[in-house]
């Protein structure tokens, strides 16, 4: 007779049960709306990752030589120069794709035609068939592991050539971007319930955003980094609603953790959690328990330190590198505690510097910029700049969404207005979300600084802003609610209409970069 057939099993064998049925129940508790932008995630995420020739992304060929020399020798790769940063199979690759590994024209990156162009890329891959590299350092180098070891998973399993294993590694990419998007949706209903429908519209919003299934779509660290913030967004907005336990502590500190040792960026979000931890521990409302509160509090930090110090151990022992590598930039800054004296900047061109990044530049400052940071690099980058960065939208398209987008903010506006009883009510939710957002922009502004005054170039992204995609989410939800009942869904289908065109036209674009 076997165990399955026994009256009575022992307390060991009920445990995988009872996980498999609160798993199945988690699963079964998503809304269907919530999987169908999932879905479409996941479509607009595969479909940029089959026509984006590979390592036309940004960054993405360290990223694949990271996860590649992970796989290969089970080691974090962090060896000086000379030692190459790329196994010969990706050097060649890169070789005979026509990828650079600066900035490129138009005739860059483009697939192979002709039969002579595709020969000659067989005859370098079949010249240099190692897979394994030296583990030379690259900008990518010092991240945490945890999005490396998950690639090297379909690294493995998909094997074939080279192009095979990147477009299963960013398969998994284009997944991570749809469990964000399933997050996004439910951070809305939790903190917006009303009306049902915005989490919806909210979700498919940042489904069909082109920047956002751009990146989903390539080998990159990030995707792992938003899923984690768009996860912690939205167990916060449950705690706050619902009240923080030992169980809701322990997903809250679960997803602090895999976002810091996704990518090290994720330390901007910690002002915040502190803050949300703290206001849901005390001026508790009534009917709520302060000691269950201080005890899920504590079961959050435990459960972010454990993992995240075991890391700090490793990487200072056994894997010889920086303690803190990677998260603030490899620069210094005068002034700042921790930084050397032989600084590359001071605290005032600092702050200089983050204002003049998100805020126009007020008399008196020295121009850090010979562009408008908020304009070129935030709007028209989140509104799409795809490939190496080097091509977009017309001008045009920027214009009809920036009109659109000050509708949903004057919209989100108004309903704060409407609701300003409510928005009372919850001011330690708002600032803890405020809070997540301003500890992120200083730290991305803090890592770019050293950069820019240096190279005067800037490195920053849309894309570094992603980690606040729930937020966004919100902000849309709010603008519809602002709307009314009347007029609400009507500028919910317009929104939606609106961001598969814009998706429909990037993809176009794409085609036109490299296959025209």
């Amino acid at each position: 007779m076997t165990s399955a057939t026994l009256p009575h099993t022992t307390s060991g064998s009920r445990r995988p049960r009872i996980g498999g049925r609160r798993l199945r129940r988690a699963v079964s508790g998503v809304p269907v709306a919530a999987w169908i932008c999932a879905a479409v995630a996941l479509a607009n995420a595969i479909t940029f990752s089959l026509i984006v020739p590979p390592f036309q992304v940004p960054d993405e060929p360290e990223h694949y030589a990271y996860t590649e020399y992970f796989a290969q020798t089970g080691r974090l790769p962090h060896a000086a120069p000379p030692a190459t940063e790329f196994s010969p199979e990706e050097q060649a690759a890169l070789d005979g794709l026509y990828s650079p590994m600066l900035l490129g024209g138009s005739q860059f990156g483009r697939p192979v035609w002709t039969a002579p162009e595709a020969a000659q890329v067989k005859q370098l891959l079949a010249a240099s068939p190692s897979k394994q590299g030296q583990g030379g350092v690259t900008g990518e180098s010092d991240n945490p592991p945890l999005y490396y070891a998950l690639e090297a998973i379909p690294y493995r399993a998909a094997g074939g050539s080279l192009i095979d294993r990147v477009e299963a590694m960013r398969v998994l990419s284009a997944l991570l971007g749809a469990l964000t998007v399933i997050f996004v949706f439910c951070f809305v209903r939790e903190a917006l319930p009303r009306p049902p429908w915005a989490a919806t519209i909210a979700g498919l919003l940042v489904a069909l955003q082109p920047q956002v299934a751009f990146i989903a779509g390539s080998v990159n660290n990030d995707n792992l980094m938003f899923t984690a913030s768009a996860a912690l967004l939205w167990l916060l907005a449950r705690a706050f609603r619902r009240g923080l336990d030992a169980r809701l502590g322990a997903a809250i500190g679960a997803a602090v953790a895999i976002g810091l040792l996704s990518k090290l960026t994720f330390i901007g979000l910690l002002p915040g959690v502190a803050v949300a931890l703290v206001a849901l521990t005390f001026g508790l409302p009534a009917g709520r328990d302060r000691r269950t509160a201080r005890s899920g509090a504590g079961v959050a930090l435990l459960v972010a330190a454990i993992p995240v110090c075991a890391y700090l151990i490793l990487n200072a022992t056994v894997w010889h590198r920086s303690v803190f590598q990677g998260a603030l930039g490899a620069a210094t800054v005068s002034g700042v505690p921790g930084s050397s004296p032989a600084a590359s900047g001071n605290v005032r061109e600092l702050l200089s510097y983050i204002w003049q990044f998100y805020i126009p530049r007020l008399p008196g400052m020295h121009q850090q910029f010979s562009v408008y940071p908020l304009w070129h690099v935030w709007f028209e980058g989140f509104v799409g700049r795809f490939g190496l960065l080097d091509y977009t939208f017309p001008i045009w398209v920027d214009w009809v969404v920036l009109a659109m987008y000050l509708l949903v903010v004057a919209l989100a506006g108004r309903a704060l207005v409407v609701d300003s009883a409510r928005v009372r009510a919850r001011w330690r939710e708002l600032l803890s979300y405020l809070v997540l957002m301003v500890g992120l922009l200083l730290a991305i502004a803090r890592a770019g600084f050293p950069y820019h005054i240096q190279t005067h170039f800037v490195f920053e992204q849309a894309r570094y802003l992603f980690p606040l995609l729930g937020l966004y989410g919100l902000l849309v939800a709010l603008g519809l609610r602002g709307a009314g009942e009347r007029w609400g869904p009507t500028l919910g289908v317009t929104l939606v209409v609106g961001a598969v065109a814009l998706a429909l036209f990037a993809q176009l674009l794409t085609l036109q970069r490299y296959y025209t």
